[in-house]
């Protein structure tokens, strides 16, 4: 760590970047995180928490905004999971936003994550669609099965919630387990965390409209370097899941 924890209680949205590598669009991320038109809270309510899964031979600390929280962990195939779940346990915030650091969001982000929390309560989980995502003519699976159609109200639609633009409070992000990180391959950790919320007690997904975001195009990463290796990892750990998603073909 590159700080020491000070608890801050007054924090309302603490906003974690899983990071590795990506020093060509972090700057544009973080740009339009701290400078948001905030109502629904004041600016010092608000954290940045950057977590570094290991990346050698950047300068991106000495050039970080001061407000900006940054923790290095050495890479050992850690990965995105892990990244986040660190991240989520430093946090001071009553809610956590997991954004990938390559994400454009608009200026009035934050108000609309917590007018959703305020709309729905804590027991929701919000996710905003990630425009260019996908690369062209790659198939996209967020707007295949209609969860974008009606986005006005809560769903148990928990397989498409979209990792790299997701919102929970804390209080129900450590009544899981967290990521899953033994999903050091690339991909599904979120497909699978959303699984897990999907078994607790009185929770639902918002699709939130205003919570949409772009995606900053750049070539492929390890972010999703061995797909098929994840889902063997989730075929042992949780079958259950497995056979709902890929043999059922449950969205």
């Amino acid at each position: 760590m590159a700080f020491a924890r000070v608890l801050n209680t007054r924090v309302q949205v603490s906003i974690i970047l899983n990071y590795y590598a990506k020093e060509s669009t972090l700057f544009q991320c973080l740009d339009r995180l701290l400078n948001q038109t905030l109502v629904m809270c004041g600016q010092d309510q608000v954290e940045v928490i950057l977590v570094d899964d290991g990346t050698e031979g950047e300068t991106i600390r000495d050039r970080l905004p001061d407000s900006v929280i940054y923790l290095w962990q050495r890479k050992n195939r850690y990965g995105i999971a892990r990244a986040k779940n660190t991240g989520a346990k430093v946090a001071n915030g009553r809610y956590l936003v997991f954004l990938d650091p390559d994400i454009l969001v608009s200026e009035t982000y934050v108000d609309a994550v917590l007018r959703g929390f305020e709309r729905f309560g804590d027991r929701v989980v919000q996710t905003g669609y990630i425009w260019d995502y996908h690369f062209v003519g790659c198939p996209d699976p967020r707007t295949e099965f209609g969860v974008w159609n009606m986005a006005d109200g809560v769903s148990g639609r928990f397989f498409q919630l979209a990792g790299g633009n997701t919102a929970i409070s804390r209080r129900l992000f450590f009544e899981t387990a967290g990521f899953d990180e033994d999903l050091i391959f690339g991909g599904v950790e979120d497909l699978v965390f959303g699984y897990h919320i999907s078994k607790l007690p009185a929770t639902a997904v918002y699709f939130n409209r205003d919570m949409m975001s772009w995606h900053i195009p750049h070539p492929p990463s390890l972010a999703h370097a061995e797909p098929k290796r994840s889902w063997q990892v989730v075929k042992e750990k949780d079958p259950e899941f497995y056979h709902a998603y890929i043999v059922k073909g449950l969205r």
